[in-house]
């Protein structure tokens, strides 16, 4: 069994390896406890409804986006790294009425704990102010940004602040001092200010009091839990005022991570007033460090992830946006062929940390019915309301949000009351799985 240390330890692998993802969403577990219950899907899964719905069927698998009309009034939101932007994602192959939300991710901020990459731009900048300048990508991305805000206007595009891995450090130096505070929010507002594309601001701090291993000494302090709250009030009074400079009204919102420890050392019930939503990263629950487990299951077999404890420490489920991953964690040799979840494996299986992009799954692992290909099987675990993927050759598990369980994500969200879906992250996704977050919600295909 992992204990904290190494959960912490873990979590920061997490952000560190996966491509982006604003951090992990979970963490570690206990290694062998991922589901029990497992039916090899073989049927034609691309086109099939949930929930009984039979007008007309639905097909899962198209390999593009599917249009759609927000008819449902919930959050469909996805971050958009800025790496993807830089690697030649084109916003143009979004449908304006996919999204509710879209963001950039990530701004940072220079000063102590700032990233290493960012130290010439940060020569001439103030400890805590954001790490921009005319020469970041940010800069050219904001046109594009501002294109497609032009074309789907109805689209809320927020900022991103922070992030995994040493992205979130200078928030452990600023946010506990006010001076340093007024510091970091007058850059943002002078930000907002000049990128006008921006209707909003997501605080990506990964996590308050917990620097989940990755420093030396390590940082994080109980105190923490009060700065988060301190830095939520002053930014939305900020925006606020910035609001009614202009005539626009910007959002503000956080993504978090579920591991329950993290959790229950924040006053969220605090923080989430001054939230619009409360971003739950629902992924990450199994990886490179536990043994074999699906990591983005709706219903977790590990009682430590997921919404019950967001919602326990006093987040309106109205604000709680859940979680869809658009890539898969997997591992080879898994030691327990009969129940892979119950045993440990290789996570490098693929020669990298065991993760793998939607867009490579599709084709490569499972056809366009959701069958598998290549020696892999589809299957469903129904315990955990998700789909895997196992190679009995090779003995390879991979844990991925299928289609099918996302639109299930979507259904549940609406059942629960929540405020929607959101995923990490777009540029990882071929159109089935955006697609079927719509569907999920109950959105009017166009």
């Amino acid at each position: 069994m992992l204990n904290k240390n190494t959960l912490t330890k873990a979590i920061a692998i997490c952000c560190l390896l996966l491509t982006g993802c604003g951090g992990g969403g979970g963490g570690g577990s206990d290694s062998g406890n991922g589901g029990t219950t497992t039916t090899t899907t073989t049927n034609n899964g691309g086109n099939t409804n949930p929930g009984g719905n039979t007008s007309p069927p639905y097909n899962y698998f198209p390999g593009q986006h599917v249009a759609f009309t927000q008819t449902a009034n919930k959050v469909v939101a996805a971050y958009l790294p800025s790496y993807e932007m830089d690697a030649g994602y084109d916003l143009n192959q979004l449908p304006a009425g996919n999204l509710t939300h879209l963001l950039y991710a990530f701004l940072r901020m220079c000063g102590p704990g700032q990233v290493a990459a960012d130290a010439a731009v940060c020569a001439s900048k103030n400890n805590f102010e954001l790490a921009v300048d005319g020469s970041t990508p940010d800069n050219a991305h904001h046109t594009q940004l501002l294109n497609f805000k032009q074309r789907a206007p109805n689209v809320k595009l927020l900022v991103s602040i922070g992030g995994g891995g040493a992205g979130s450090n200078p928030f452990f130096y600023m946010a506990g001092n006010q001076a340093q505070r007024t510091v970091f929010i007058n850059s943002l507002i002078s930000y907002l200010t000049t990128y006008t594309a921006y209707d909003g601001v997501d605080i990506d701090w990964e996590a308050p009091t917990n620097d989940l291993g990755l420093n030396t000494p390590a940082l994080g302090a109980p105190s923490d839990s009060q700065a988060y709250v301190d830095l939520l009030q002053e930014l939305r009074a900020a925006l606020n005022q910035l609001g009614a400079s202009n005539g626009r009204q910007y959002q503000l919102t956080s993504a978090v991570i579920t591991v329950d420890y993290i959790v229950n050392a924040i006053d969220y019930a605090s923080a989430q007033t001054h939230l619009d939503y409360v971003f739950a990263m629902t992924y990450d629950y199994y990886g490179s460090w536990s043994g074999v487990g699906h990591h983005s299951a709706l219903f977790p077999a590990n009682n430590q992830f997921g919404i019950q404890h967001l919602l326990a420490a006093g987040v309106p489920a109205s604000k709680i946006v859940q979680g869809v991953a658009m890539y898969s964690r997997g591992w080879g040799n898994c030691t327990n062929p009969a129940n892979p979840m119950q045993g440990t494996g290789n996570s490098n299986y693929n020669g990298g940390d065991g993760t793998e992009k939607y867009t490579t799954l599709a084709g490569a692992y499972f056809d366009s019915s959701g069958n598998g290909v290549n020696g892999y099987q589809v299957q469903y675990d129904a315990t955990l309301h998700a789909y895997y993927l196992w190679h009995p050759g090779t003995l390879t598990f991979i844990g991925y949000d299928d289609p099918r369980a996302v639109a299930e994500k979507g259904q549940y969200a609406v059942s629960q009351n929540l405020a929607g879906v959101f995923a990490w992250e777009i540029g990882q996704d071929n159109g089935d799985l955006l697609s079927a977050m719509n569907y999920g919600v109950g959105n009017q295909r166009q």
